[in-house]
C-alpha cells in the first residue's frame, strides 16, 4: 500500500507539471480553427495587424495563403510584409502578429519558436497554427504553416550553386536552365554536322561504312515488342542512377543525408521510369510504331552540371524512333504525358494532406521528368508532340511549367 501512495505522489509532482510545461494540441477543421484564431485576435485591423511571409516558401504555399487572405473580409486588404525586412518583432508597433511558414521557410518563426510562451498548436489539415504570447514585447502571434514543410524537405540546389553567391536565388536557377538549353542546343547543331565534316575530310568508302552500320543498328534496335527488352531496361537502370543522384543533390536537407536519399529516389524513380517505359513500349506494340529507349552520356552529364548549377535540366536516357513515325509517336507520349500529369496532380494533393518524403519525390521527379522532356528540342518527346499537334503541345506544357515552378521552387522573378 505504501510503495503504491509513493508511486502516485512521484507521479504528481513529476509527470503531472511536466505535461503542464507543454501547450494543448487540438486536431480541428480549417473553419474551427479559423473561429479559434479570431478568438485569439480580438478586433483585428489594418493598424493592429502585420502578417509576414517567409522568403523561404514555396511558391505553391505562397499562392494558398494568398488564396486563403482573400477569403477573410478582416484582412483582405492587409499586404504581406517580408520576414528579411524586419530584424526583431520589437521593432514592429503592431498588436498582432501573424508569420507565414515555419522555422524552415520563415526567418522570424526560426527566431522566435522556442521563446515564445505558445498555448495551444491547431492541426487543421493541410495547416498546422501555433497560438503564442511574446511577453516581453506584449505582442500575440499567430504561426501559420502547410504539413508539407513540417515533413517534406527543401529545394537545396539553389543554395548549394556556385551561381547563388553571384546571382542570387532569383536568377540561378534560370542561369542554371538556360546554359543547359545553349548546351543541348550546341550539341544539336554539332551532332547533326558531324557526318557532313567528316565527308570533307575522309574519304567515301569510309564514311559509307559508317552510314551502313549506323543503318543496320537502327534497323536492329528499332523493331515492335509488346515489353521494354534488356538494352532499354538497362537504359533504364542508368537513368535512374543518375537522376537519383540528381535529386538526392537537390532535396537532401543535408549532406550527410545524400546516401540515404539516393537509395530511396533510386527506387522511387526506377519504379516511375520502368511504368512509364513499359506503358509506351505497349502502346507503341499497339500503334505499330518501332521505338527504342537508349541511355544518353551526354545528357546524363548535362543532368548532373545543371544540376550542380542549380536546376535539373536535361535527361539522361531518350526514345530513339524513325523521323516518318515522328507524329504518331508524338501522339502517344501525348497520352502518357497526361497519365502522368494527372499522377503528379493526384499525389501531391495526396501529399498536402498527408505528407511524406515518398510522396514529396514522387511528384516532384515525374513534373520534372515532364518539364525536361516536354521541350521542343530533340531528342526530347516534346520535339515529337509539337510535329504532332501544336495546340496541344501548349496546352499542356503551360500546365507543366505553372506545377513545375509552384512545386519546385520559393522565388519568383517579377
Amino acid at each position: 500500500m505504501r510503495i503504491h501512495i509513493i508511486l502516485t505522489t512521484l507521479f504528481i509532482l513529476l509527470v503531472i507539471p511536466i505535461s503542464t510545461k507543454g501547450y494543448q494540441v487540438s486536431h480541428v477543421t480549417l473553419w474551427e480553427a479559423k473561429d479559434k484564431v479570431r478568438e485569439f485576435l480580438p478586433s483585428i485591423n489594418e493598424d493592429n495587424l502585420i502578417i509576414i511571409m517567409g522568403s523561404k516558401l514555396s511558391v505553391s504555399d505562397q499562392i494558398f495563403f494568398t488564396i486563403m487572405k482573400t477569403q477573410i473580409n478582416t484582412i483582405r486588404n492587409i499586404e504581406f510584409q517580408k520576414d528579411t525586412c524586419i530584424e526583431e518583432v520589437e521593432e514592429l508597433n503592431e498588436t498582432y502578429i501573424v508569420l507565414l511558414g515555419g522555422s524552415k521557410t520563415n526567418v522570424l518563426t526560426n527566431q522566435l519558436i522556442d521563446t515564445i510562451n505558445i498555448s495551444e498548436k491547431l492541426i487543421a489539415p493541410p495547416v498546422n497554427i501555433l497560438l503564442g504570447l511574446e511577453e516581453d514585447a506584449e505582442k500575440k502571434i499567430v504561426i501559420l504553416y502547410t504539413l508539407r514543410e513540417e515533413y517534406n524537405n527543401l529545394n537545396k540546389a539553389v543554395e548549394r550553386s556556385p551561381l547563388n553567391p553571384i546571382l542570387g536565388t532569383g536568377y540561378t536557377p534560370i542561369a542554371a536552365t538556360a546554359t543547359s538549353i545553349i548546351l543541348l542546343y550546341i550539341w544539336n547543331t554539332i551532332s547533326g554536322g558531324l557526318v557532313e565534316l567528316a565527308s570533307d575530310y575522309t574519304s567515301e568508302s569510309i564514311i559509307d561504312r559508317i552510314t551502313i552500320l549506323h543503318k543496320k543498328r537502327r534497323k536492329r534496335d528499332l523493331s515492335i515488342h509488346r515489353i521494354i527488352n534488356p538494352r532499354e531496361t538497362v537504359a533504364v537502370i542508368a537513368s535512374a542512377i543518375v537522376f537519383s543522384i540528381a535529386m538526392s543533390w537537390t532535396w537532401s536537407n543535408e549532406l550527410t543525408d545524400l546516401l540515404g536519399m539516393f537509395l530511396l529516389n533510386l527506387i522511387i524513380i526506377g519504379s516511375i521510369l520502368l511504368l512509364r517505359e513499359t506503358l509506351r513500349q505497349y502502346l507503341c506494340y499497339r500503334y505499330n510504331v518501332k521505338t527504342e529507349h537508349v541511355f544518353w552520356p551526354f545528357g546524363a552529364l548535362l543532368t548532373l552540371t545543371s544540376t550542380f548549377l542549380g536546376n535539373t535540366f536535361s535527361l539522361a536516357s531518350y526514345t530513339m524512333i524513325d523521323e516518318e513515325e515522328e507524329k504518331s509517336f508524338g501522339r502517344i507520349v501525348y497520352l502518357i504525358s497526361i497519365i502522368l500529369y494527372v499522377f503528379v496532380l493526384v499525389v501531391f494533393l495526396w501529399n498536402l494532406f498527408y505528407p511524406s518524403i515518398i510522396l514529396q519525390m514522387m511528384f516532384t521527379y515525374t513534373i520534372m521528368m515532364l518539364f525536361i522532356d516536354f521541350f521542343p528540342l530533340p531528342p526530347m518527346d516534346g520535339y515529337d508532340i509539337r510535329k504532332w499537334n501544336l495546340k496541344a503541345w501548349i496546352i499542356l506544357y503551360t500546365l507543366i511549367i505553372i506545377s513545375y515552378i509552384s512545386i519546385n521552387f520559393t522565388t519568383l522573378i517579377i
